[in-house]
């Protein structure tokens, strides 16, 4: 993918070993810029970057299901007569459907996903969709009584759609939030999100990593610390 391919050129140099010590699940694993998370990770990593065999749908199509999935969510994390955990559950419901955590999930995990157990595997997906969803529901809030344009969608190399779109804030400020998005068969799902040039899936990837060299390459170090941030996003 274009954006994602100039990113990762872009912050080559920056290895797991620098972040380890600073890294914090979570907060800085989805999204960077204006909303203090991010970084990536090095060109290596796109050889195992999913790829689509051929595009499918249309730049119509694709607009219109990130139009679609932002103006829902924003408005569902925006509804004052639901209770919290409605909220979140109704949220969740829209969030699992429309991200194709499974792929995503593979990715990020890179080689360690190939060397874990099919019981750590399920475990992760399982705390790694809570996650995403707790995070993203925040994120969706945030864009309350904001703006979000949708302006173009580009066919990619991979055989999906990269959707350029921004949200105008109401202090004047410009986020750009490109959609990396895929059709299969009757359904159209989100491979990626990148804000202010920082990749969801890079991000993720490279955060993931840190936290296994830092605990000896312990698989299940790496669900603590997921199940840590759980709790703490719960709580908050």
């Amino acid at each position: 993918m274009r954006l994602l391919r100039h990113h990762a050129e872009n912050r080559a140099n920056q290895t797991t070993q620098d972040r380890a010590a600073s890294m914090q699940i979570g907060r800085r694993g989805v999204l960077a810029a204006g909303f203090a998370l991010g970084a990536t990770v090095a060109m290596s990593a796109l050889a195992t970057r999913p790829a689509h065999a051929a595009t499918a749908g249309s730049a119509d199509g694709a607009r219109k299901f990130v139009t679609e999935l932002a103006h829902n969510a924003i408005a569902v994390m925006a509804d004052p007569s639901l209770a919290d955990a409605q909220r979140v559950a109704q949220f969740h419901d829209l969030f699992v459907t429309s991200f194709d955590l499974l792929t995503i999930g593979q990715f990020v995990l890179g080689r360690h996903w190939r060397t874990a157990t099919p019981d750590q595997r399920a475990q992760f997906l399982t705390l790694f969709e809570r996650q995403q969803v707790l995070i993203w529901a925040g994120r969706f809030k945030f864009f309350h009584g904001q703006t979000m344009v949708v302006e173009s969608a580009d066919a990619d190399a991979d055989g999906g759609w990269l959707v350029a779109s921004h949200v105008d804030t109401a202090g004047g400020q410009l986020f750009p939030v490109d959609w990396t998005v895929a059709r299969s068969a009757d359904d159209w799902h989100v491979d990626d999100v990148v804000i202010a040039g920082a990749s969801l899936a890079f991000t993720l990837r490279q955060d993931f990593g840190a936290v296994l060299l830092s605990n000896g390459g312990r698989f299940d170090a790496l669900l603590t610390a997921m199940q840590n941030k759980i709790d703490q996003l719960s709580a908050s």
